[in-house]
C-alpha cells in the first residue's frame, strides 16, 4: 500500500491558481522591500517600522506558505522535478531580499 500527503489545504498543485497568486504576491512584497530599503532613510522612524514590520509579516506569510508546500512535495518524492524547481525558484526569490533586508536591519 502506498500513501500519498494530501496537500490540498496548501494548494491543489503547482498549476493551482491560488500558488499562482501567492508567488505573484510574494514578488510584489520583495519588490515593496526593495523600495522600502531605498526609502528608509528619509521616512520617518515610527512610520518606517510600522512598515517594515508588516512587510515582513507579508513576506514571510507567503514564503512559509509556498515554500512548505514545495518542500513537502519534494520531501515526499526526490524525483518530483516540478517540486525541485518550485523549491528553488522560491529560495531565489527569497535571496532577493537579503541586501534590502541588511540595509533595513
Amino acid at each position: 500500500m502506498q500513501e500519498r500527503w494530501n496537500l490540498d489545504i496548501l494548494y491543489k498543485g503547482f498549476d493551482d491558481a491560488a500558488f499562482s497568486a501567492d508567488v505573484k504576491e510574494l514578488e510584489a512584497a520583495i519588490g515593496e522591500c526593495a523600495t522600502l530599503a531605498s526609502d528608509a532613510e528619509n521616512a520617518p522612524r515610527k512610520e518606517f517600522l510600522e512598515s517594515y514590520i508588516k512587510l515582513q509579516q507579508r513576506i514571510s506569510e507567503y514564503a512559509s506558505k509556498l515554500i512548505i508546500y514545495a518542500n513537502l512535495r519534494y520531501s515526499a518524492n526526490t524525483a518530483d522535478g516540478e517540486a525541485a524547481s518550485n523549491l528553488g525558484r522560491l529560495m531565489g526569490m527569497l535571496s532577493a531580499t537579503a541586501a534590502p533586508a541588511a540595509k533595513l536591519s
